[in-house]
């Protein structure tokens, strides 16, 4: 392929066709389990920014995916406890799962808690995460081939140390202080699982946002309210089908990162998210996204310096 034009737009349209394809089956079948949104967080991550944004194997990938989806299913549809209590449980594991998986894949995360969050009880969920995770792979190979993408060898993270643990047992000390306190008084998505994920990426050494801590957290925001303006104006404004409100918030969210030079993954997610929640939270999900990733924000620049 020699046209550079259209191999610089090739990674953009590779993530705009995959939330398209997500979409369009979650509206053709009638389930909305189908769309999960840490997808667009993974083609952020592999497919649209300049190298990818984790240390991990793509067969570790899909594996993580797997059971931290499988896990937050069981979580959501079998275990009788308040849901704040269940995050709690569930941020506990993937932690454990994090820290022994060999790679710095925080995504996984949000595969377990998105469940436990929505009350999802559906075996279409985890089928979908792991076979758009499979797309992702299958179009991040592609990419590759066309000359676009380099291909990146996967270095084993070495397993944690003591510093690691302790750092692991004050993240989940902070996510269950805030669950206690967010979840009870309606405000979950303070705690929407990308969140997790970006504070969980925000203690890491080296992390690029750390630099940057208000762009960060001003871009996460910015595409968080994209997708829920999208979502106001296409489908409950103009009684438009879903999957076009998540097109146009998928499209502003690459202009978004673009613009801002920052490939922040959890930002994708956290733009299609609205797809799928009640549509009377729409209007204060903004808003809890920026009082969420501000707060994690700052707690991981106060209290993780060293390591």
């Amino acid at each position: 392929m020699t046209n550079p034009r259209i191999r610089k737009m090739l990674p953009a349209v590779s993530v705009v066709l995959l939330v398209t394809l997500m979409a369009g089956m979650s509206e053709l079948m009638q389930e909305k389990e189908i769309v999960f949104p840490e997808i667009t967080a993974l083609a952020i991550g592999t497919l649209l920014a300049p190298r990818i944004s984790w240390q991990t194997s793509r067969i570790r990938m899909l594996i993580l995916i797997a059971i931290c989806s499988v896990f937050g299913l069981c979580m959501s549809a079998i275990v009788l406890l308040p849901v704040w209590s269940k995050v709690i449980l569930g941020y506990f594991f993937c932690q454990a799962v994090y820290l022994y998986s060999g790679t710095t894949f925080a995504p996984l995360i949000s595969a377990a808690i998105l469940p436990i969050l929505m009350g999802t009880e559906s075996v279409i969920y985890p089928i979908s995460a792991c076979g758009f995770t499979l797309l992702v792979i299958l179009a991040e190979k592609i990419l590759i081939g066309c000359g676009v993408k380099e291909k990146e060898i996967y270095k084993p993270v070495a397993y944690p140390d003591t510093d690691d643990i302790k750092m692991a047992l004050l993240r989940l000390l902070i996510v269950a202080i805030i669950a206690v306190g967010a979840i009870p008084l309606g405000v979950k998505f303070c705690l929407a699982p990308p969140i997790l994920v970006a504070f969980t990426e925000f203690t890491r050494a080296g992390n690029k946002a750390r630099k940057t801590p208000v762009k960060a957290v001003l871009v996460i925001a910015g595409c968080a309210a994209g997708g829920a303006i999208s979502r106001m104006i296409f489908c409950i404004g103009l009684g438009l089908p879903l999957t076009v409100a998540a097109i146009f918030a998928t499209v502003v969210m690459i202009m978004i990162l673009k613009k801002a030079k920052m490939y922040l993954p959890p930002a994708g997610a956290l733009a299609i998210l609205p797809m799928i929640i009640p549509a009377e939270a729409l209007l204060t999900y903004p808003i809890q996204v920026l009082a969420g990733t501000t707060i994690f924000m700052v707690l991981a620049l106060k209290l993780f310096r060293n390591k």
